[in-house]
């Protein structure tokens, strides 16, 4: 699947962007940040892959596959993080310590990079201690990133195709975080996350008909709990009503419990323009879409009542998945396992973003010369 190529191969090359410089070092203290990530456990954040429809029959489609293929998209989020993390290492070996600028090459693509770092920046409407900008020799923006360092918090875009220009997969996907270690308690909720992180992936390739092309996932840690919301836009999607056009934004909301590595997850498969989240769980819960695609599909089988009920059966809300198995269960079926409390599996509070706008989200990465 394309979603996996993107961010595999994606990685090994930031990862040998590690030491591809010709700067002299400079004694000082580096201030580039250490990471940019909230950890998510394999329970909720694994590549699933093989679950798959592969025989296009009914009896495939099911509320566990569909469950399986929430952890992919969730670990493309995290990777798409990783991806982020592997630049600001990379570019931490420069031993950056103030602003300054210089040059160096890639062995990568064996173009020359040039680096600005800057000092006192005004951005997003907010001032950051310093900013960097990253850019391919004739000029194309590829990386920058702003950040203030106590607490550590800051904004991360990276334009893979323009950063190494012999990679030609996604070449105009990009790649923004929002993250911050300020402790922060958002409208409507009752505690302060200790740190959280905003992904969001544009530009993706979706020319096949199940691909997404654009991703928003929001992580915040408060304490043991990884608290996760978010929806991936696939504009030409469909289950099984080949029919359909107005495509599938994945929209879930999850808890994950790090240490115990178990998660609890719901899920809503509106079209890619829904534009609210007034009645989303009611009208487009993965049981009810499911269950009417299999209905106006095989309306004339007789066995459409159990086909149905089969199909259904693990698509209730919410999902609980383990770091062993993935998904295990779902609805009144609570798993025998520890950490599954009603104070764990309750979800009601959380939503997702608004699918319109994620589907029509887009972001660029700045003119350094225009900011203050």
């Amino acid at each position: 699947m394309k979603r996996k190529n993107f961010v595999l191969i994606l990685l090994p090359a930031l990862i040998l962007m590690t030491g591809a410089c010709e700067k002299s070092k400079k004694k000082g203290d580096n201030i580039v940040p250490e990471s940019f990530k909230v950890g998510i456990s394999d329970a909720i954040s694994r590549p699933d892959l093989s679950k798959k429809n592969t025989t296009g029959t009914t009896e495939e489609i099911t509320g566990d596959l569909l469950y399986s293929q929430l952890r992919t998209l969730v670990w493309v989020g995290e990777l798409s993080a990783d991806i982020v993390n592997e630049a600001l290492a990379a570019v931490k070996k420069l031993d950056i310590d103030g602003p300054m600028e210089f040059s160096y090459t890639s062995y990568i693509d064996f173009r020359e990079k040039d680096v600005i770092v800057r000092q006192n920046v005004d951005y997003y409407n907010a001032s950051w201690e310093y900013a960097l900008f990253v850019a391919d020799e004739d000029g194309s923006r590829a990386f920058q990133l702003f950040w203030n360092q106590k607490p550590l918090k800051g904004i991360a875009m990276l334009a893979p195709g323009n950063l190494f220009r012999t990679f030609d997969l996604n070449v105009n996907s990009l790649i923004h975080i929002e993250y911050s270690e300020e402790q922060l308690a958002f409208a409507g909720e009752a505690f302060a996350y200790d740190k959280w992180m905003l992904v969001s992936v544009t530009n993706l390739d979706s020319t096949s008909r199940n691909y997404m092309n654009k991703l928003r996932l929001f992580a915040g840690k408060a304490g043991d709990i990884v608290y996760l919301r978010g929806n991936s836009a696939h504009p030409y999607a469909m289950i099984l009503d080949e029919t359909r056009n107005n495509g599938i934004c994945w929209s879930f909301v999850a808890k994950n419990n790090v240490v115990k590595d178990i998660a609890v997850a719901k899920v809503a498969l509106p079209p890619v323009d829904f534009n609210t989240l007034t009645g989303m769980w009611e009208d487009y819960s993965m049981e009810n879409v499911l269950t009417a695609e299999i209905e106006k599909v095989y309306d004339s089988d007789p066995n459409l009542t159990s086909i149905v009920a089969e199909s259904t059966a693990s698509a209730k809300i919410p999902g609980y998945f383990t770091g062993v198995l993935g998904y295990v269960s779902c609805g009144s079926n609570v798993p025998a396992i520890d950490g599954f409390t009603l104070d764990f599996i309750d979800l009601g509070n959380m939503e997702p973003f608004i699918p319109s706008e994620v589907n029509g989200m887009n972001f660029s990465l700045v003119d350094p010369s225009r900011l203050k």
